[in-house]
């Protein structure tokens, strides 16, 4: 049954017939996208925590943490060089 439309073994063989000489796909994160969204998540994480110790509420923690990190992606995004 070798050759069926419904054979899913993946073929060592390139449909070219020929060595393949395409690049490798890209990063699937741009370098920017990495630091502004680590750099968001920190900030969102500090305060989060904060508050949580601060008040002892965790649901507070929470909303003031994601707040802050869409705060602080939207404003690096204006900030951080393309």
């Amino acid at each position: 049954m070798t050759g069926s439309k419904n054979d899913t073994t993946p073929s060592s063989a390139s449909p070219s017939g020929g060595g393949s000489h395409e690049e490798p796909p890209g990063p699937l994160l741009s370098q920017r996208t990495v630091t502004i969204g680590t750099a968001a998540a920190a900030g969102g994480g500090l305060i989060g925590t904060l508050t949580y110790v601060e008040t002892g509420s965790l649901a507070g923690a929470v909303f003031a943490g994601l707040l802050i990190f869409g705060a602080a992606v939207g404003k690096l995004h204006k900030v951080v060089g393309s």
